[in-house]
């Protein structure tokens, strides 16, 4: 699989944008934004793929703060 496609599919479980049409009322688009913007996110959720049992404090930060980009 490309990394284009992984990072699509990455993208569309965080945001729940494959079963949803926003996240907590924010369109796909502006999660869009921020993903292009933070490219922090990407290596975290490569990782959790890979062992998703295992999510360290790091990367629950970046995931927050993801969210708070998001949302600001």
């Amino acid at each position: 699989m490309s990394l284009e496609r992984v990072r699509i599919a990455m993208f569309h479980a965080l945001t729940g944008s494959d079963t949803v049409s926003f996240f907590r009322n924010r369109g796909k688009k502006s999660a869009w934004a921020v993903w292009n913007v933070f490219p922090e996110l990407i290596p975290v959720l490569c990782a959790m793929k890979t062992s998703p049992e295992i999510i360290t404090e790091e990367s629950l930060a970046v995931l927050e703060r993801f969210v708070v980009l998001f949302y600001d």
